[in-house]
């Protein structure tokens, strides 16, 4: 069984963020040699200005995500730092952290990017519903390049029939 909650440990998602920059470096948009250097203060600040999740199963943390609602401009919900430690993929939590994201902003259109070299996270939002809205291209913060799919996934939209 796992649990989805915010984090409020500014040291245990420091350490699931730092692990997943060490494991899977191509698919973020930052360094572990740039964030690995960065304060607790920091960290808090994370917490405090995005809504991070941690992924619990049997009180180990496997996972993290973000959203933040950016409501001057798009108008969405924006999902970030998608990760699940390497041992726990492939046992449907990535599945159940989408349904679980998408079930909470169900009022807002759900947006990410997504670099193009993570095929297996592209293949899972597209299972999910989204779209890819276009594609862009970046610099890490340590020079390299990166290729980018823009994804968008609509609000659920409620309708009432009358009879």
């Amino acid at each position: 069984m796992i649990s989805i909650q915010l984090a409020d440990d500014a040291a245990e998602l420091e350490q699931i963020r730092l692990e997943a920059l060490k494991t899977n470096p191509e698919c973020f948009f930052e360094s572990y040699s740039v964030i690995s250097t960065k304060t607790d203060e920091y960290w808090q600040q994370l917490i405090d200005k995005q809504q991070y999740y941690t992924i619990k199963k049997d009180y180990r943390v496997i996972g993290m995500f973000a959203v933040y609602l950016d409501s001057d401009r798009a108008k969405c919900a924006g999902i970030t730092s998608v990760y699940i430690t390497p041992d726990e993929r492939r046992n449907n939590y990535a599945d159940s952290m989408i349904d679980f994201i998408v079930n909470k902003f169900k009022h807002w259109p759900l947006k990410l990017y997504v670099t193009t070299a993570n095929i297996a996270a592209n293949k899972l939002y597209e299972k999910h519903g989204f779209k890819k809205e276009r594609e862009t291209s970046g610099t890490y913060g340590d020079g390299n390049k990166y290729q980018v799919n823009v994804l968008i996934r609509e609000k659920h939209l409620v309708q009432f029939f009358m009879g």
